[in-house]
């Protein structure tokens, strides 16, 4: 039918913007999380254990939030024009977010591990990009690499656990003596 000249029915048009509106629903941007790469403070580990801790982290996060897209290490490093120096050498909270932000993640999680008393321990921070805030940290420890991994998979749980709840509030934006990062 030709349809030129003639006016199409409003319910007709409203009927078809409801369409596309259900049709496109699905096709929204789905929300990211980054896992930075832990940074060895110290620790003494390898570049091979250290990535393990991290991706020990990222199973977590896969795990706990499904309805969000877990951004792998090889996805990330696109991202940087030096890989190494950008994901190895981020430390502080306004540089995680940042390098969050770069990514197009709407959560970052970023650490470090170290050695404290002569056991390693290993701390993680989950910071929302959008608004800067922490929202929460965890701290794992264990004598060697094997009892941190347990420890530090049980932690990364509990803090990813608030992603799975809707977030939490934190207490105040990163950088908000300064302002919220921006």
């Amino acid at each position: 039918a030709n349809f030129a000249g003639s006016e199409v029915p409003m319910s007709v048009r409203v009927l078809s913007l409801l369409v596309v509106l259900v049709l496109a629903a699905p096709l929204q941007a789905e929300k990211r999380i980054a896992v930075l790469e832990l940074l060895d403070e110290g620790a003494g580990l390898s570049a091979a254990e250290v990535a393990a801790l991290t991706d020990d982290a990222r199973a977590a996060a896969l795990v706990l939030a499904p309805s969000y897209i877990v951004m792998t290490r090889e996805s990330m490093m696109a991202f940087f024009e030096d890989p190494d120096s950008a994901m190895k050498r981020c430390s502080g909270a306004s540089c995680e977010v940042e390098a969050g932000r770069e990514l197009g993640a709407d959560l970052v999680v970023a650490g470090s591990v170290y050695r404290f008393q002569g056991e390693l321990e290993a701390r993680l921070k989950l910071f929302d990009t959008a608004s800067g805030s922490l929202l929460g940290q965890a701290k794992a420890g264990g004598r060697d690499l094997r009892a941190l991994r347990s420890a530090l998979e049980a932690e990364a749980r509990t803090l990813l656990a608030r992603v799975r709840r809707g977030g939490g509030q934190a207490s105040h934006p990163i950088g908000a003596a300064e302002g919220t990062i921006g």
